[in-house]
């Protein structure tokens, strides 16, 4: 239930970043500004879909709207690629806010692993 929720509010904003893209940026700043938002948004997809990545990019090509961890991750990896940009060399290696270094490598599995999925079911 919780995860429909957000889910909701996910598509919301990608909604919001695609419909007003010249405020895409500090759409997805803002929201990367409060405390632990990215690893809370991480750690809903990931639990769900840790063990297979193929799943998640399925639904992804298929657009279906009833896998409620597409918006998430859509949100998440739009936040994070403009998250990533801004970050320090500090904070990522040394203070490892908002992910430690072993988190970072699972995302990028991850993320990777979805997206071969989706190149290689869609073409």
């Amino acid at each position: 239930r919780l995860v429909r929720h957000v889910s909701s509010v996910a598509a919301l904003y990608n909604s919001v970043i695609s419909t007003f893209y010249l405020h895409k940026m500090d759409v997805l700043m803002s929201l990367c500004c409060f405390p632990d938002f990215l690893s809370s948004l991480w750690a809903l997809v990931y639990t769900e879909h840790s063990a297979s990545s193929k799943t998640l990019a399925r639904n992804l090509v298929q657009e279906t709207t009833e896998d409620p961890f597409v918006p998430l991750l859509l949100l998440f990896c739009s936040c994070f690629g403009q998250y990533i940009i801004v970050m320090s060399d500090t904070e990522l290696y040394d203070l490892q806010q908002p992910f430690t270094l072993k988190q970072l490598c699972l995302i990028g599995d991850f993320v990777n692993s979805a997206l071969f999925n989706v190149l290689w079911n869609h073409s």
